[in-house]
């Protein structure tokens, strides 16, 4: 793939590794710099609020270690609690949508459209292909001695795949999508959902247990792979919003996922484009054939037809942790806007926001790199002096 003239193709997956292991940019970047006289980095530590003294960022309300503390600030503070934690501390300090935190009785010190404009992928697990071979990724072959002694001894082997997740390719299956430009992403995984006894991912996706058993119960230790059509450029938008007014508490989060109708359409046709590998040659020559249980719920409707794809999609469309977009960046006139182009808050002096949240728009394939660009970015701007 040529990233230099379109994104259209399929590559190996790219990931933060390190000897074998996967490499955050704490690992990267915190740890090398631990020893600065200019930098302390607080565990146990959750902060409440920012504490905003007329149109400027003071200080910060903290608990530490169970206690209470606020810590000044010489220059300028710089959120980076993520899309959820950043729109959340925002609206808590006073900044965010006026008849929101009126309603909480907060004082508002900024009307910005904050926890407005929340977008992330959608992917869904339709395309279950199982295969007739023996050399495939399960549980019982990915646990054994000698696979954890390669991976430990020397960093290699299945144990570091990316989450089993071994090539992507990115696709343009609607026509008013710019040309070079794609609005599918295939996660290509080197396994499924069924082969894990410990049942995980019916956990962590919070898939209802009869749903789960009924679809893939019979696939334990069975061959095969899972193509995930991921909607890149989703036109529905949800909102983050205060639950109460206690930091401890879990903002309201309500994504409204394919509340515009575009969004399942373009699923749908992403779903369609993964079924013609079942016509390849490399499939047909391990004789691939698609998990053909019927998903609950979508009985009514002829197996494979539109009708059954789209219903497929509206149960069991999953979030894949990309959110972004609650802090949007944008010119200060902008009244969508919350922060402007140097990441500032707009209106209030001395506080910026460095994270996935301040994202326009989600980006056309997954979040990691972007992030860490936005905090490569937010320094060279800080000192810039701008």
């Amino acid at each position: 793939m040529s990233m230099e003239k379109n994104q259209l193709g399929v590559m190996k997956v790219q990931a933060t590794i390190r000897k074998g292991q996967r490499w955050s940019t704490a690992k990267a970047f915190l740890r090398p710099a631990m020893s600065r006289k200019n930098l302390h980095v607080a565990t146990k530590a959750h902060v409440q609020k920012i504490l905003i003294e007329g149109k400027k960022a003071k200080s910060v309300k903290v608990i530490h270690n169970g206690k209470p503390k606020i810590i000044k600030v010489k220059k300028e503070i710089v959120l980076s609690a993520g899309t959820v934690g950043s729109a959340q501390l925002l609206m808590l300090s006073g900044v965010g949508p006026r008849e929101h935190l009126k309603q909480l009785k907060i004082p508002v010190i900024a009307d910005l459209p904050v926890g407005n404009n929340l977008q992330d992928h959608l992917c869904t697990d339709m395309l279950t292909f199982l295969v007739n071979t023996s050399d495939c990724l399960t549980q019982k072959n990915s646990e054994t001695l000698a696979v954890l002694m390669q991976f430990f001894l020397f960093g290699t082997g299945v144990s570091i795949s990316a989450g089993g997740i071994e090539s992507i390719a990115f696709s343009k299956v609607n026509p008013d999508t710019s040309e070079g430009l794609s609005d599918i992403q295939f996660h290509n995984f080197a396994t499924h959902f069924g082969t894990n006894d410990e049942r995980l991912v019916e956990k962590n996706l919070n898939i209802k247990e009869n749903v789960f058993s009924h679809m893939y119960g019979h696939l334990l230790d069975t061959c095969g792979v899972l193509i995930a059509p991921t909607l890149l450029r989703p036109k529905s938008t949800g909102t983050i919003r205060l639950k109460s007014t206690d930091p401890q508490d879990d903002p309201l989060i309500d994504p409204q996922y394919l509340s515009q109708p575009q969004d399942v359409e373009t699923l749908l046709k992403g779903v369609k484009e993964g079924l013609k590998l079942l016509e390849t040659p490399s499939m047909k020559s391990v004789s691939a054939r698609l998990n053909d249980r019927v998903l609950p719920g979508c009985e009514m409707h002829t197996f494979l037809s539109d009708d059954y794809i789209r219903c497929y999609i509206q149960h069991m469309a999953i979030g894949i942790y990309h959110p972004v977009g609650t802090c949007k960046m944008g010119k200060a006139s902008d009244k969508t806007s919350v922060v402007d182009p140097q990441l500032r808050v707009i209106g209030i002096e001395g506080l910026r926001v460095a994270d996935a949240s301040i994202m326009p728009q989600i980006v056309s394939g997954n979040t990691n790199a972007p992030c860490i660009m936005i905090g490569e970015k937010a320094s060279d701007l800080i000192k810039n002096g701008k």
